[in-house]
């Protein structure tokens, strides 16, 4: 095994190590309640940690980089990196009963790991970057599989076991960030690379990342309202984690084949797609009263907002290197959005005290709620690419030339000195791509598409799509 490949595993064991770990995720904490010392210290760590995630999320998403950067100093990635795991590791340890227990230190750690668990998920994610959809997606079902399979193993376990293999998971976090030092200690809040101030960016994000956050923050909404149990120690949402790490790799390759971007496949055929087939499931087989109706209809329910959980995570670390936002915004924004649905769902579900049939029929209304917005997003993202007004010159899909169509497009950024994102621009363009079908391709909005192809053409003086393959074509 060479370096590289031992750094990649390293890489991937270090994600394993977050996903199974973080206590933003209330399975990984749903294992220590049996060896628990007391029961009141999970509240007590959970609540500060889910307002501490909150509060630097919102800080690191509007500071200017200019801020980030002097607060972010050269040693302070390593320092998130190493001082995360270890304050978690001792909530765990406390938990279990191997330090005295204090609802004070509690909460103190709780607030500490919080404020830390967002710096340290944007430094991790610079190591996965740069990163196609693709390739990010298949990277986090792997995580997300291990993790949930992690999960269900350590129910089985006793304390000491417990404590061992948390703090051996929580010590795999600060190998992973020293397995690629060049890359996770430089500045993690690097600028984006379209400025603007904050009421500029705030549409263009909300363009981009919009399906992708209500997609996990329906997820974390959804676990916080209705946790139900298969079994006394399986619960829906570590199968049904399994189950969609499981298949949406595979789904990968059949996109593929789809002739649109990864993210109109996932956004507006198969969530749509999945919504319906378990509505109509609940509808079909609800009055069935029988256990293991039930059991089944909560793996379908949790099968598909983890579907749209994983599909999430994976479009917020493409983004984060995208370059339009940055990492800080892009992962706290999701980080963010996370902590507070989280906390909505606990509080709704604790204030509505649901019954045995509410606890399946609650988690469908917001399955309902989130299939009319899929819906409603794939009517609006088809009229906007069918609509006469927006079909202009710019947008109109011709086939451009011969086979050599990527060499020479290379041979005239060159010659044009175009920039690095304005030659992958000009790439798409050459081969007919609308702006609707680049932008989600590259995860950037379809005005900073719309920007690099006016400095594109600027630069090479033209002024239309069809001067710009003749230059292509001349070019030959």
């Amino acid at each position: 095994m060479n370096l590289q490949s031992a750094r990649a595993y390293l890489r991937l064991l270090g994600l394993i190590a977050f996903f199974a770990t973080m206590p933003i995720y209330s399975p990984n904490i749903v294992p220590l309640f049996s060896a628990l010392a007391d029961s009141d210290l999970t509240g007590a760590f959970v609540w500060p940690f889910m307002i501490a995630v909150a509060a630097v999320s919102l800080v690191l998403s509007i500071l200017p980089h200019s801020v980030l950067r002097v607060a972010f100093a050269r040693y302070a990635p390593a320092c998130v990196v190493v001082m995360y795991p270890f304050v978690t590791a001792l909530f765990y340890l406390m938990m279990l009963g191997f330090l005295p227990s204090s609802m004070a230190v509690a909460r103190l750690l709780g607030a500490i790991s919080g404020a830390l668990f967002v710096p340290c998920s944007i430094v991790l994610a610079r190591t996965l970057s740069p990163c196609s959809l693709e390739s990010a997606l298949v990277v986090v079902c792997i995580a997300a599989g291990a993790s949930a399979l992690l999960n269900w193993f350590s129910t089985y376990l006793s304390a000491i076991p417990l404590a061992v293999l948390y703090i051996l998971l929580l010590g795999s976090i600060t190998v992973l960030f020293f397995s690629e030092p060049r890359k996770c200690s430089c500045d993690l809040s690097f600028p984006a690379e379209s400025g603007g101030s904050f009421r500029e960016i705030v549409p263009r994000f909300a363009s981009v990342m919009a399906p992708a956050l209500i997609g996990l923050s329906m997820f974390a909404f959804f676990m916080g309202v209705s946790r139900p149990n298969i079994t006394e120690n399986t619960s829906a949402d570590v199968v049904g984690m399994m189950l969609a790490a499981v298949t949406l790799a595979p789904l990968c390759l059949f996109a593929r084949r789809f002739p649109h971007p990864l993210q109109t496949f996932f956004h507006q055929m198969l969530l749509p797609l999945f919504a319906v087939i378990i509505l109509a499931a609940f509808a079909v087989f609800e009055p069935l009263t029988g256990c293991a109706v039930r059991a089944l209809l909560s793996i379908g329910i949790y099968y598909f907002f983890s579907v749209a959980a994983l599909f999430a995570v994976a479009f917020a670390i493409a983004g984060s290197s995208g370059r339009e936002f940055s990492p800080s915004l892009v992962l706290s924004m999701v980080m963010g959005c996370f902590s507070l649905s989280s906390v909505a769902g606990i509080a709704f579900g604790g204030c509505l005290q649901l019954s045995g049939s509410q606890t399946i029929f609650m988690p469908v209304v917001v399955v309902a709620i989130y299939c009319v917005f899929l819906v409603a997003y794939s009517i609006v993202a088809f009229w906007r690419n069918t609509s006469p007004s927006l079909n202009s010159e710019e947008d109109t899909v011709v086939l451009a030339g011969p086979t050599s169509i990527a060499a020479r497009c290379e041979s005239l950024s060159e010659k044009f000195a175009l920039s690095p994102r304005e030659s992958e621009i000009f790439s798409y363009l050459a081969r007919g791509h609308a702006a609707s079908f680049i932008a989600k391709t590259l995860i950037i909005s379809e005005s900073t598409v719309y920007t690099h192809t006016r400095n594109i053409y600027r630069k090479m003086g033209i002024g239309s799509r069809e001067e710009l393959l003749c230059l292509i074509e001349r070019d030959e």
